[in-house]
């Protein structure tokens, strides 16, 4: 099952934790999940059943945080929150970063919340470099590569030819200009060219199109143009490239800051976020627990994750749900 953050966020009131959550939870007539963390096999599968176990609204408020993992999990994830509140709204809340698989995730949403210090990232697939261990490149850097070859290649046979007629002062016909400058570049270019592997050149493109066909199959109309994708996928020139809210906003329909309790909320989940975001292995899936008001003195929020003061002690059994999150 899905881990459980740990306590380490500034001391706060119990009530006013609980009525920041259930603030935010009435506004939007939402259930509220918490997901931080790499996107890998296994979380997908945690993340189900965690809403299967804890769905109650018809709208939900995802808050997401990560620097990406898999297209496939963040594919199913996305799925998963699009057809168990289909007679609602799916409302992704970025609190800080969400890179690469991340904003793939952010597709499937209904509206997109962003913080000031929120950051996207595009959806160029990393794949592993030939022989390098553990070392990764963007799927765009060979694309990329060939795109500069043939550039100057061109530019290179253009200047010998023209160079070629100009010297000559005529003398040297159009046909034998071509025929030397073609013969110049191609001598110059052909060893860097028979370094680049066709079929690692066909592998790199099918899984750049696996983001993009994600993409297409997970938008719900929030994106303004069917273009947006290929400007996830393509248009960007590396893969730390930061999309802020104000460049998310010529991207996304839907897309807006955050109220001030929405901020109060993200601020107070800061320090958990940040641990998931260093830790390594499979993120944290959690789901936060809405109280009625009526019960704020008599509920508790130890293990939380959220470090509050207490007063006094309720006499009453406490339950064994992980305090103001379920998972």
């Amino acid at each position: 099952m899905a881990e459980q953050a740990n306590s380490v966020t500034p001391r706060i009131s119990e009530q006013e934790w609980r009525k920041c959550i259930r603030e935010v939870s009435e506004s939007l007539q939402a259930d509220m999940c918490i997901i931080s963390g790499t996107l890998q096999a296994r979380l997908d599968d945690d993340v189900i059943r965690c809403v299967e176990d804890n769905k109650c609204k018809n709208n939900v408020l995802l808050l997401l945080a990560t620097f990406g993992g898999d297209a496939a999990v963040a594919y199913r994830i996305a799925r998963c929150f699009q057809g168990m509140y289909k007679e609602g709204k799916f409302i992704v809340f970025v609190p800080d970063v969400c890179k690469s698989a991340g904003t793939l995730l952010t597709v499937g949403a209904h509206q997109l919340i962003m913080d000031d210090c929120a950051q996207l990232g595009p959806l160029d697939v990393q794949v592993s470099k030939p022989d390098e261990l553990g070392e990764w490149i963007s799927g765009l850097t060979p694309v990329h590569s060939l795109s500069f070859l043939q550039e100057h290649a061109f530019k290179l046979f253009e200047h010998n030819f023209l160079e070629l007629i100009a010297r000559s002062g005529a003398q040297i016909t159009t046909r034998t200009a071509a025929e030397i400058a073609m013969t110049l570049t191609t001598g110059l270019f052909q060893p860097v060219y028979s370094h680049l592997d066709p079929l690692r050149l066909g592998e790199y493109h099918r899984n750049m199109m696996v983001a993009a066909e994600y993409g297409r199959r997970l938008d719900r109309g929030n994106l303004k143009s069917a273009d947006v994708l290929k400007t996830l996928t393509h248009g960007y020139p590396s893969h730390g490239f930061v999309i802020d809210r104000e460049e998310a906003a010529t991207l996304f329909v839907n897309i807006r800051r955050p109220t001030d309790a929405e901020s109060r909320l993200a601020r107070w989940l800061q320090p958990i976020i940040a641990k998931d975001l260093l830790r390594r292995g499979c993120g944290t899936v959690n789901y936060l627990d809405v109280v009625d008001a009526e019960h704020d003195e008599e509920e508790t929020v130890e293990g939380s994750g959220v470090e509050t003061e207490k007063t006094e002690e309720p006499d009453h059994e406490k339950d064994n749900s992980i305090g103001d999150t379920k998972a």
